[in-house]
């Protein structure tokens, strides 16, 4: 009887073993192919809205149907089934671009609730953002990676990918739901997300993008509110390319590379610059195309800074202004808000902002070096008068080592370096708007983007000094600013500023207006 009975829980044992992995192939299966599926339907139904809106296949339907394909467009669901996404895989409130998409969403009337995902690190948002009705805010709390797996870089990477993958498929599946005043109507919904970083998050929004249309499908049928998902990817940059300035593991490169390429396929696409938008839709032949997507599904989308970044009115207003938010934090010198009697009035002076994430895109080590440079310039030629003040904003894992190099140049009083970050959008622009000039090092990892921080300098009436690359011509000119490439050509700007027998102060006006 015992061995029957054995033999009887042994034999149920096995096969609710093989029913598990019969399930679990299953599950896989379906994974792989809608993993693989997907993103090629994607290129397919872009192939299919290039060729509609193709200027000849527009004629030739004309001319069969009797009928335009304006005439044929559905007419725009109203407001209030209308429901904005956006995704942001990082810190929501150090994504300026991304919530200037979300107040200009608000802004159009077209949107009943506009709904922000990304990660709440602490920092408060724009003000121009949080005072909108219509914004509503579905962060995921900061992860945390424990000690075990905190040492080794791999280990730590994929920690945070699973935990990504979890934590924001829930979030965005949540901020992609129905809206509940709609009734059994159809709630369109568009996600606009930033990339990079493109893992796991751009599979994050394919998925959740499959499942609100798969969802929608049985829901019409059910009569049950349902979603219409459409996705839109806004390409600051490869994520790939960054990859390669840390010099990760090359088969972690190629891996991110692959996926990054295979999923960035989506209903529409933003970029910054024309040269993205060429490397984009293969148009680039002096590299191989990234995505090679069809050029009508691709617009270029100049940044343009908020109307609180505006140039000075009152010096003194916005010293004290200022001086009272935030306290002994920051120390402005004296000279930045008026003239100081025990100062010769003819002594050059340079007050200079910089703002930056303190990521590996941003190369200071070259500012210290110049920094250090137009000290001894000024030294050799007696200026013991001058003064070149330099703020850098933001907050990031490099500033600590910035710090230390500061420290380790020994610069003399004439030259002054100081480091801060602004809570508040609109304090952090009437700050700027107190400088002579905005800095600007961002290194491009693909040459292909433009730095934001440039756009909201020229809003407060900043001239700005750029690393060069590839792309920045599309933003910084000579009627805008300079650009240099190393410190040695950054230290030659900023004595062209600082020299008596040249008139610096002209040279910032002209580029200024």
């Amino acid at each position: 009887t015992v061995s029957v009975l054995y033999w009887v829980v042994a034999a149920m044992a096995m096969g609710l073993l093989l029913g598990i992995v019969w399930l679990v192939a299953r599950l896989v299966g379906f994974a792989v192919v809608l993993a693989v599926g997907y993103p090629l339907f994607m290129r397919l139904k872009l192939r299919v809205a290039a060729l509609r809106s193709n200027p000849a296949y527009k004629k030739k339907m004309t001319e069969k149907t009797g009928t335009s394909a304006t005439d044929a467009e559905a007419p725009l669901p109203p407001p209030t089934q209308c429901v904005g996404v956006v995704f942001v895989g990082g810190d929501m409130a150090r994504s300026p671009r991304m919530q200037y998409h979300a107040t200009s969403m608000c802004e159009s009337g077209r949107f009943a609730e506009v709904r922000c995902v990304g990660v709440d690190e602490g920092n408060a948002c724009a003000e121009h953002l949080t005072s909108r009705p219509q914004a509503k805010f579905r962060l995921v709390g900061k992860t945390t990676v424990p000690g075990w797996c905190a040492r080794s870089w791999l280990l730590r990477t994929i920690y945070r990918v699973l935990a990504f993958l979890l934590g924001f498929t829930f979030a965005l599946l949540r901020a992609t739901a129905p809206i509940a005043s709609a009734g059994r109507a159809e709630t369109r919904v568009v996600i606009v997300m930033q990339t990079p970083p493109a893992v796991p998050f751009l599979m994050i929004a394919q998925l959740v993008t499959v499942a609100r249309r798969v969802q929608g499908v049985f829901a019409g049928l059910l009569r049950r509110p349902r979603s219409r998902v459409s996705l839109v990817v806004d390409f600051h940059n490869f994520g790939w390319t960054l990859l390669e300035v840390d010099r990760r593991p090359r088969p972690v490169v190629l891996l991110y590379w692959a996926l990054e390429t295979f999923f960035g396929a989506a209903d529409a696409h933003f970029t910054v610059a024309d040269a993205m938008k060429a490397r984009l839709t293969g148009k680039d032949r002096k590299a191989p195309a990234a995505l090679t997507l069809p050029p009508s599904s691709v617009a270029v989308i100049r940044d343009c800074a908020p109307s609180f970044f505006q140039p000075l009115k009152d010096a003194q207003a916005a010293f004290a202004r200022i001086a009272a938010t935030e306290g002994d934090a920051l120390h402005l010198p004296p000279w930045l808000g008026a003239p100081d009697p025990n100062r010769d009035a003819t002594a050059p002076t340079l007050a200079l902002i910089s703002a930056t994430s303190w990521t590996a895109d941003d190369d200071y080590t070259l500012v210290v070096d110049a920094l250090k440079a137009i000290d001894e310039r000024l030294a050799a030629h007696g200026m013991s008068n001058a003064r070149v003040w330099l703020l850098c904003t933001g907050k990031g894992e490099t500033r600590p080592r910035f710090e230390r190099q500061v420290a380790a140049a020994n610069l003399s009083e004439r030259v002054s370096v100081a480091t801060h970050y602004f809570q508040s959008f609109v304090t952090y622009a009437t700050a700027m708007s107190l400088f002579d000039a905005g800095l600007c090092v961002h290194r491009s990892s693909s040459g292909l983007d433009l730095p934001m921080k440039c756009v909201d300098m020229f809003g407060c009436g900043l001239p700005v000094m750029a690393l060069d690359y590839p792309a920045l011509p599309e933003l910084v000119t000579d009627r805008t600013g300079w650009r240099f490439t190393d410190a040695a050509s950054l230290e030659s700007v900023l004595w062209s500023l600082l020299d008596p027998s040249a008139d610096g102060r002209a040279a910032i006006a002209r580029r200024a207006e």
